[in-house]
């Protein structure tokens, strides 16, 4: 909502409900956050999916690991 209009609603209201002059200023304050609060957009709740790096893992401990070499017998 556009701070003019929220200035010109809570000074009405405060005009009519507040009672003195502290009474007045406190109403004015509560419409303006009240009104703050319902203007203000909501956040997403869309999120991208997480991305998850996969691995390729082997089966067989890399330092166990020996490849086959055949040697002349």
């Amino acid at each position: 909502m556009n701070n003019f209009f929220k200035a010109i609603i809570a000074g009405a209201a405060a005009k009519k409900f507040g009672g003195g002059c502290l009474g007045t200023i406190v109403i004015f304050v509560l419409v303006w956050v009240a009104l703050g609060q319902c203007s203000s957009t909501p956040a997403t709740t869309k999120s991208k999916a997480p991305v998850i790096k996969e691995k390729k893992i082997s089966s067989i401990p890399t330092k166990s690991y020996r490849p086959l070499v055949k040697t002349a017998a």
